[in-house]
């Protein structure tokens, strides 16, 4: 009777004969360990907090290895998936038809001795690639080489949410252009680019979009010789330049790219930019030219106080801002 033996014990035993004669001999010995209650058993693969995607290994340990079990169950949050016979108790799970999140693994073995649970270990599973959408540019846009673009996507993770720091753009090229959900670059090489945006999750499980965009060797219209020279200069400029009264107001110094992409207090109060390349209908300057309701301020030149715009030289601000809003070529970013 091994139950009045403390759990876990180790015991010799020998067999001692004596004949008639009183003879005697002596067995060799050997050793046990007294086990009454269940097996302990521990899941060791994979560790807690692990991630994991498809199909993967379930390992089940004994905490001590000669206490007898007869079969290992493996569970995920209390369901049994799975059985083995032998050591080592080893189960390959294929995940797939499991929804993705957080799970519970566990195990019971059954021995001579009655059942043993193994205590929880917390995995988070995915089998879901993430989603990712190039929002912009628009497939098929043609921009200047000296203009500049925005690049923006949205990357969602069936798990995590937003993953739009995990985005790698590429284009075949110029290479790898950027990274993240949103950026904005000046000088792609001429041609006809293939822009590739992968997203790729925590379980390295990936997904891309994907558009063409033509970039020109020059843009359609000169900054200088077409839009400032020709109304920008008359119609905005006089106003919005360092020594006008209006400027204290405003603080929107039209004298040159850099200055309009700068903004004023229409940017520092309110977030609206006064040029945002390749977004006319996101450009104040824009806005304030074909909006007679613009979200903030007066339309301009404001009435009574200038000459409108023709449709011409409204047609050439938006070719020139959807076109990137570059340069002249040299003049970096003013006349």
């Amino acid at each position: 009777d091994t139950t009045v033996f403390d759990e876990g014990s180790v015991h010799s035993i020998w067999a001692l004969a004596t004949d008639d004669s009183d003879n005697s001999a002596v067995s060799d010995t050997v050793y046990a360990v007294a086990f009454n209650s269940g097996p302990r058993i521990a899941v060791t693969t994979p560790v807690r907090g692990a991630l994991v995607t498809g199909t993967f290994e379930i390992e089940v340990e004994p905490a001590d290895p000669r206490a007898p079990i007869d079969r290992v169950d493996f569970l995920i949050d209390g369901l049994p998936i799975g059985s083995a016979r032998s050591s080592p108790f080893i189960l390959t799970w294929d995940s797939s038809e499991t929804p993705p999140g957080n799970h519970f693994l566990s195990a019971m073995a059954v021995g001579e001795n009655g059942l043993g649970i193994a205590p929880f270990v917390s995995i988070s599973l995915n089998n879901s690639p993430p989603r990712v959408r190039l929002a912009f540019p628009n497939d098929g846009r043609a921009v200047a080489a000296l203009g500049t673009v925005p690049f923006s996507a949205v990357a969602v993770d069936t798990v995590h949410g937003a993953i739009g720091d995990s985005c790698v753009w590429t284009s075949d090229i110029d290479g790898e252009i950027g990274r993240g959900d949103y950026f904005r670059l000046t000088g792609l090489s001429p041609g006809t680019h293939r822009i590739s945006v992968r997203a790729r999750n925590a379980w390295n499980l990936s997904a891309s979009d994907e558009v063409q965009l033509v970039v020109r060797e020059t843009g359609t219209e000169s900054f200088c010789f077409d839009i400032f020279y020709t109304f920008l200069l008359n119609k905005c400029y006089v106003c919005h330049n360092p020594g006008a009264p209006q400027i204290p107001e405003s603080e929107l110094d039209m004298s040159s790219i850099r200055t309009i992409r700068q903004g004023g207090r229409s940017l520092r109060e309110l977030g609206l930019e006064a040029l945002v390349p390749c977004r006319p209908e996101s450009s104040l300057i824009w806005i304030k030219v074909t909006d007679d309701t613009p979200p903030v301020g007066n339309p301009m030149p404001p009435p009574g106080l200038g000459t409108p715009l023709t449709p011409a030289e409204i047609e050439r601000l938006r070719i020139w801002i959807e076109e990137g809003a570059p340069p002249d070529e040299g003049l970096d970013d003013g006349c």
